[in-house]
């Protein structure tokens, strides 16, 4: 959050102009969340091949530390990845991409370094870039969708994609620290 915040004075763009606190982008934020978790509930349960090793490595590496962090643990770690992340990636990477090369190039090259962030394995980083890439189209939802606009000629709007990835983030965390607590219950 830090890095973004100042990264972006130096370039003398405001990151934080860009989360408009509205009932409206809230509940898009929101709302957004509920395809992004259904998709991760059904890879889940689907268990293809080619991410149960994802799968047994979030159980393994994250399940334990989240059980023991809590709800609220979950939550707060959720909620500063989420702000964090969406700072840095599309408030400030995505942006200064934009204005060198274009939004849109941006936007894709952004989402392909968010990708190899979390590169755990290659299934894990499409699975990232595809995120980010959604996550860059609710930012741009105002452009897109004028009617969401409530940031003047820009469009942007940071608070939908920051609630939608940190509310998602949460419910995946819970997710696999229960997966956690049951594997060590029966073995």
């Amino acid at each position: 959050i830090v890095i973004a915040i100042l990264v972006g004075s130096f370039f003398q763009a405001d990151v934080r102009s860009w989360i408009i606190p509205t009932w409206k982008n809230t509940l898009v934020g929101i709302a957004a969340t509920l395809p992004m978790y259904l998709l991760f509930l059904v890879l889940w349960r689907w268990n293809p091949p080619s991410m149960r090793n994802d799968r047994q490595m979030l159980i393994d590496t994250l399940g334990g530390p989240l059980s023991r962090a809590g709800i609220l643990g979950a939550f707060l770690l959720a909620a500063l990845a989420g702000i964090g992340e969406e700072l840095f990636f599309r408030g400030t990477m995505q942006t200064f991409g934009g204005w060198a090369i274009g939004v849109w190039p941006s936007i894709v090259i952004t989402n392909v370094v968010f990708g190899l962030m979390h590169k755990v394995s290659w299934s894990y980083a499409f699975f990232a870039f595809a995120a980010g890439m959604y996550f860059s189209l609710l930012d741009q939802a105002g452009i897109l969708f004028p009617e969401l606009s409530e940031t003047g000629e820009s469009g942007r709007n940071l608070l939908a994609p920051m609630i939608s990835h940190g509310l998602y983030d949460f419910l995946a965390f819970l997710h696999v620290a229960s997966a956690w607590r049951s594997r060590e219950g029966n073995s």
